[in-house]
C-alpha cells in the first residue's frame, strides 16, 4: 500500500470508549467467570 493510501484512510477510523465504571464490586476483570466450586462424581 502507498503511504497517501493509508493516510486517507485516517478519516475513517473510529474510537469507541470501553471504559467500565471502577466500583468495590467490580472484579479484576469483568468477562471473567464468577469463580465456582465444581467437582465431578
Amino acid at each position: 500500500m502507498s503511504n497517501s493510501l493509508e493516510l486517507k484512510n485516517w478519516s475513517n477510523i473510529k474510537v469507541y470508549d470501553l471504559t467500565i465504571p471502577i466500583g468495590i464490586q467490580t472484579p479484576p476483570w469483568p468477562t471473567y467467570e464468577p469463580l465456582q466450586v465444581k467437582y465431578f462424581k
